[in-house]
């Protein structure tokens, strides 16, 4: 999780910057990020006084800059504007905070990453019932599905991770000649 303050209220549009998705008022500042996996990002503008305008890049020459995402807030209390996109792992990402007013202000901008819950342990507690321990990241809720064909899943369990792990044992997997599973984020 990563975590900037700034301030555009004297900022100004360079020549060859991209204008965002949403009207503005040229008084952007720019953050470089690297992501260090590949999977999802979030990144979050929460505008003091002002709404903001958060544009997110790839490219690495401000005239050829591609759009990946953008968002916009409705007013300077509804929480901010809000992206999300999917990230290489070692590629660039630009960052545009600007405002949707004339203004502009103090802003904070807040960036992390989505993982993957993943299965880490895998074993059978008593006959025919598989012990399953995933991990992610906290605060995700997690949605365990199953499946006997490995086609046709169904959701068979749904858990917050507090701690970053979540145990579940399928007490129904007797039922079936055979059980695949997997985990996925809640949308």
């Amino acid at each position: 999780r990563a975590i900037a303050r700034g301030y555009n209220a004297t900022a100004s549009r360079e020549p060859g910057e991209p204008a965002p998705a949403a009207p503005s008022s040229g008084k952007s500042v720019w953050y470089t990020w690297k992501a260090p996996t590949t999977g999802r990002a979030v990144i979050q503008a929460h505008g003091f006084s002002f709404c903001p305008v958060l544009s997110v890049y790839t490219g690495n020459a401000l005239t050829s800059l591609e759009l990946v995402a953008s968002g916009l807030a409705t007013n300077a209390w509804s929480g901010g504007s809000s992206v999300s996109f999917y990230t290489r792992r070692d590629s660039s990402y630009q960052v545009s905070v600007d405002a949707s007013g004339a203004e502009g202000g103090s802003f904070a901008l807040t960036l992390w990453e989505q993982v993957a819950p993943r299965i880490i342990s895998a074993q059978i507690e008593r006959p025919a019932e598989p012990h399953l321990v995933f991990s992610g990241m906290p605060g995700q809720t997690i949605v365990v599905e199953a499946s006997t064909d490995l086609c046709h899943w169904t959701p068979i369990a749904t858990n917050a991770l507090v701690g970053g792990e979540f145990q579940f044992i399928d007490r129904s997997a007797r039922s079936y000649p055979r059980r695949f599973y997997r985990a996925a984020v809640e949308r």
